[in-house]
């Protein structure tokens, strides 16, 4: 197994981040070379020119009976909790450097994760295999160091750990990248056609970072709070009978039966009412939707929106609800509170005074009969 093309490219940090209640008999069952081999992927900056860290040989000794648990270089810490708190600790960190600055005498990196980011501080030996003064940015390493409260005259602000630093006694450089199509500190200025050919990169910048954290915990709130409210999450099917209307034209997938095909639905709707006749009375679901029609400002060709349904209820029920959940998701994700209940208008008035069933009325630009 250790010497098949999937066992070369097991990486490392995948392996690591197993629980520590797995325990192989033998370490060597696991693929014994991950150790050492690093997945290769020339063509890709960001990801290549792997090397093997100078001394994870050492990580295991014999090869026998090691818990996963015990390896040598496998991190103690997020880099977003390490605090002053942990000041004289050891910590073992693992990161992509966002930055790094060569002083002759000492090495600074800032390394970085989707957790937060710490300065480390390292003076290169002459035995060290890898000269750090040529490091790309972006590379992945792995440091082993003490934390240490900085003097209050190099405290970094800009920084959430800025009162500390990394006093590194190794540092291994665990995957070497190689020169960067773009700067990811200034991501925005490259054209989109580059950040979308290089995408793995893009996602690395810190608004997309912050977009896909803010979407997974309203996702998270959102299913949270409707089920704490009696609703049951139901997954309905994706491959769907053609429905004729007069809306958004429908996605069709091909099937290996001559002269049949499915349709991948605009929205669970059908499913929805057969739910509420099989007495789900409560439903709701983060539903996938495809819809093939031109781009909008307010969609795309898939999206994903909250769908639910209810029985026996009355209108300002369903107006509560969606009104407390937006509330919720609103302050656990951003932490914005909304007054509810939200303002309500009547269609007539609405047509009446602005001329549209849905105004922005931030404006007041109400019609006026002269």
């Amino acid at each position: 197994m250790a010497s098949s093309a999937a066992a070369r490219c097991v990486c490392t940090r995948t392996i690591r981040s197993l629980p520590s209640v797995i325990k192989p008999a033998r370490v060597s069952d696991v693929a014994p070379s991950s150790l050492h081999i690093f997945p290769h992927s020339s063509h890709l900056p960001g990801v290549s020119s792997f090397q093997p860290a100078r001394t994870l040989t050492s990580a295991v000794d014999d090869g026998l009976s090691h818990e996963l648990s015990t390896w040598k270089y496998a991190r103690t810490h997020l880099l977003g909790d390490v605090s002053g708190e942990l000041a004289g600790r050891e910590v073992v960190l693992s990161g992509w450097v966002s930055s790094h600055r060569n002083t002759g005498k000492l090495v600074f990196l800032v390394l970085r994760d989707r957790h937060g980011s710490v300065q480390v501080v390292y003076e290169p030996r002459s035995s060290d295999a890898t000269d750090l003064s040529s490091l790309n940015l972006e590379s992945i390493v792995c440091v082993r160091g003490v934390v240490r409260r900085r003097p209050e005259a190099m405290v970094n602000a800009a920084m959430a750990s800025g009162d500390i630093e990394i006093e590194a006694s190794e540092v291994h450089v665990v995957n070497k990248a190689a020169a960067l199509p773009f700067d990811l500190r200034s991501a925005k200025q490259a054209s989109e056609e580059l950040r979308l050919r290089y995408r793995f990169l893009d996602l690395r910048s810190a608004h997309l970072q912050r977009n896909l954290s803010v979407r997974s915990t309203a996702a998270h709130v959102a299913r949270n709070f409707l089920h704490d409210r009696g609703f049951l999450e139901v997954e309905t099917p994706t491959l769907f009978k053609l429905t004729v209307e007069s809306g958004a034209k429908e996605f069709l997938v091909p099937s290996r039966q001559a002269g049949k095909f499915y349709s991948l639905p605009q929205s669970p709707q059908q499913y929805k009412q057969l739910l509420m006749a099989s007495g789900v009375d409560k439903y709701y679901q983060l539903a996938r939707c495809y819809r093939d029609e031109g781009g909008r400002g307010d969609r795309q060709p898939e999206f994903t929106q909250i769908d639910l349904e209810m029985a026996f209820i009355k209108p300002q029920d369903i107006y509560k609800l969606i009104e407390d959940l937006l509330a919720a998701i609103w302050l656990k994700t951003l932490g914005v509170t909304i007054p509810t209940p939200f303002p309500h208008i009547a269609y007539d008035d609405a047509i009446r005074r602005f001329g549209s069933d849905k105004p922005d009325t931030r404006y007041g630009l109400e019609i006026s009969d002269v």
